[in-house]
């Protein structure tokens, strides 16, 4: 709750991190809405899967509501781009002048398009970007990504400038196994600015702890790099950790529920 509600002083990077079901999305949205209303500039939302076009558009509508006395309000859409990733990977080989690619699975490449596109001088068009779900992205589209946000000066008293991104990452849903960023590679100085969600407010405890343990008995969770990062977190303790009874216990889901039912066929 003090993450959504978090007044965001300045446009510097910021790091958001949580498992499935903790929020991320509703932040964004909240985040939106309120530089929305603080900063006179237009927001980029850019996401990796096409169902979450809807939900997020309905969520900035929701926090835009909440932060308003007017039910019925809308935010300013002319001032909100949401974009699938591939849309606007796509656009911007357009604007580069590059040839259509040959293979239409190339297109689903994320990487190869961000490579084929760095270097064409494209200017920085972003004002504030939002990046949902970055772990689905890889580095050179990242790379580019955040190459093309506007920075700002820092301040009157301060030197350097400010990127203004939000950036909201799952280590846990990294199906595409891509490496956790640097963000400093980037360019980002996010000490100070990155937080953990470190509840599911998704699924139910002991769905998910089936889901674990099987998906153990095929690939043993202790030896997944992004696993590691809920079984031994840097701050605070274990997120995930192996009981007692030799079963992983997923301490980061908060709903309680029934055993789930498994019939064998």
């Amino acid at each position: 709750a003090q993450l959504v509600r978090r007044d965001l002083k300045d446009l510097g990077p910021r790091l958001v991190r949580g498992v499935a079901g903790s929020g991320k999305s509703i932040v964004l949205a909240r985040w939106a809405a309120l530089e929305l209303r603080k900063w006179d500039l237009g927001a980029t939302v850019v996401f990796g899967n096409t169902a979450l076009e809807p939900h997020l558009r309905d969520l900035i509508a929701q926090a835009w509501r909440a932060t308003t006395a007017d039910a019925h309000g809308e935010p300013p859409w002319e001032r909100v781009n949401l974009v699938h990733v591939g849309t606007l990977l796509q656009d911007l080989r357009v604007e580069a002048g590059l040839p259509p690619l040959d293979d239409p699975a190339a297109r689903f490449d994320l990487e190869r398009q961000a490579q084929d596109i760095v270097g064409c001088g494209l200017t920085a068009r972003f004002d504030l970007l939002y990046i949902d779900e970055a772990q689905d992205l890889g580095h050179e589209t990242l790379g580019l990504l955040l190459s093309l946000v506007k920075r700002v000066p820092v301040g009157a008293q301060s030197t350097g400038e400010h990127c203004p991104v939000r950036v909201f990452y799952d280590n846990a849903q990294n199906v595409y196994r891509r490496p956790t960023p640097r963000w400093s590679e980037y360019g980002l100085d996010m000490r100070g600015r990155a937080t953990v969600l470190k509840e599911s407010f998704r699924a139910t405890r002991p769905a998910m702890e089936l889901a674990l343990n099987l998906l153990h008995r095929l690939r043993p969770i202790d030896r997944d790099p992004d696993m590691r990062e809920l079984i031994a977190p840097r701050l605070g303790a274990p997120l995930l950790r192996m009981g007692e009874d030799g079963g992983w216990h997923a301490d980061f889901c908060v709903i309680p529920g029934q055993a789930p039912e498994v019939t064998i066929h």
